[in-house]
């Protein structure tokens, strides 16, 4: 037993049997109040990864972790991933009992706005620790697995986390799920499987889902709101410009931020939303471009939050810019009106809808007005 008797005395013990114990003594309504039981929850996860010392995105990831009272408690020679998977599959099981036992399918509409019906609670993550990507030594696959099998469990153990929690549109940047590595993992196991197996049906379902998450307005998404802010349209984050652009609809399937449009090519994993029915990925990009760009047109310009910085919409007085092809990169998450400048002309290259996507660079025109965005126009056929 790797996690000890020291474990059954600890702090993330004591935070499971008080959730226990709330759930065995109040009822629904008390628990729903001020999201109490979403915050015993958190509470259980935040213990656990306090007493495991897990510290930064990926505990294992140099193996220069520092030791925590749980490793002070642990047989010295015990590796980082051998002591952080049994505290993992310990969290797991016990959220999956709870949810079985109580009964707790179904309590998130009590407890959020806009919670789904059969999602687990918490407002971090409850299953994506599982993945390789997370808790390996390298961050790609456990010692006893080959890099492709680490991709595999990564991208089941994402999507997993997608289907039991998808954030419930409450407003966390990375939590409980991290879109971008959502979308990577999906890329990477389409090009380390065999038979380059690219599924393009589950990118898109996630790009689906990354976008109802950003609808903050009312069940229906229709109707003013608070603002594109943290309570209303989410425009930070993971619906930034250049994953929209890049990631979403020209199907970005390398680690090379230098994107070539080819209207033949348009990436492996959007080849295989074609495959399933010709049309089909640019009938559902020029869909889902067409929804976020009314959303865009419900505020005026001036309510959008703006700054300089990581996932910053940038102040109107910007001038974006076109890439050289040498400074910086084409596409990245610090340059919002860059990317949006650079990366609209390229959905005319690859066969969107033409009139969709000048309308959105005449949204891109009222943000960033000092920009040459009439040159990024085409005229429509």
């Amino acid at each position: 037993d790797l996690l000890g008797t020291a474990f059954d005395r600890s702090e993330p013990v004591v935070a499971y049997e008080s959730l226990r114990t709330a759930l065995e003594t109040e009822s629904r309504q008390e628990l729903a109040k001020d999201k109490w039981l979403i915050r015993l929850f958190n509470d259980l996860y935040n213990n656990l990864f306090d007493y495991g010392d897990f510290g930064g995105p990926s505990p294992c990831k140099t193996g220069n972790y520092t030791l925590s009272v749980a490793w002070e408690q642990r047989v010295r020679d015990t590796d980082c991933e051998e002591f952080i998977q049994p505290l993992i599959f310990w969290y797991t099981v016990k959220q999956w009992e709870l949810m079985q036992e109580f009964g707790l399918e179904g309590w998130m509409p009590d407890l959020l706005p806009y919670g789904e019906a059969r999602s687990w609670i918490s407002s971090k993550d409850n299953v994506w620790f599982n993945a390789p990507h997370k808790s390996a030594n390298n961050i790609i696959s456990l010692k006893h697995q080959s890099s492709a099998v680490g991709v595999y469990f990564s991208t089941s153990w994402y999507q997993l986390q997608v289907t039991l929690n998808a954030g419930n549109r409450d407003p966390n940047n990375f939590k409980p799920v991290d879109w971008g590595y959502q979308f990577g993992h999906i890329s990477k196991m389409g090009r380390l499987s065999q038979d380059e197996d690219y599924q393009g049906l589950r990118m898109l379902a996630s790009t689906i889902k990354m976008l109802q998450g950003m609808e903050r307005g009312g069940p229906d998404g229709l109707g003013r709101d608070n603002g594109p802010v943290a309570n209303g349209w989410w425009v930070g984050r993971h619906a930034i410009s250049g994953r929209v652009i890049t990631s979403s609809y020209l199907g970005w399937d390398s680690a090379n931020s230098e994107v070539q449009p080819d209207p033949n090519n348009i990436g492996r994993t959007w080849q295989a939303v074609e495959a399933v029915e010709p049309g089909l990925y640019r009938k559902s990009a020029n869909a889902l471009l067409k929804v976020m760009l009314d959303k865009n047109r419900n505020y005026d310009v001036s309510e959008f939050p703006r700054d300089y910085g990581n996932d910053k919409l940038e102040p109107a007085d910007f001038v974006p810019t076109a890439w050289d092809g040498v400074t910086g990169e084409q596409f990245a998450r610090h340059q919002q009106a860059d990317n949006y400048f650079r990366g609209l002309p390229l959905l005319h290259e690859i066969g969107l809808d033409c009139g969709l996507v000048n309308d959105w660079i005449d949204w891109g025109a009222d943000m960033w007005p000092k920009g040459d965005w009439e040159s990024q126009k085409r005229v429509c056929k």
